[in-house]
């Protein structure tokens, strides 16, 4: 079994670097929240990445 933790972070370079998965919360209520996969997690250098 795999270790999941869950983070809540305002950082969005913070969460760039540490999460593999990055869930957007909306910032208006009834918006749906965006799933992002992150396939750069833990790499410096993606995280220097403007995208």
């Amino acid at each position: 079994r795999g270790l999941s933790t869950v983070l809540v972070t305002h950082d969005i370079p913070e969460a760039v670097f540490l999460g593999q998965w990055i869930l957007v919360l909306p910032g208006e209520p009834g918006r749906e929240p965006a799933l992002i996969r992150n396939p750069g997690a833990g790499d410096p250098a993606y995280r220097a990445q403007p995208e």
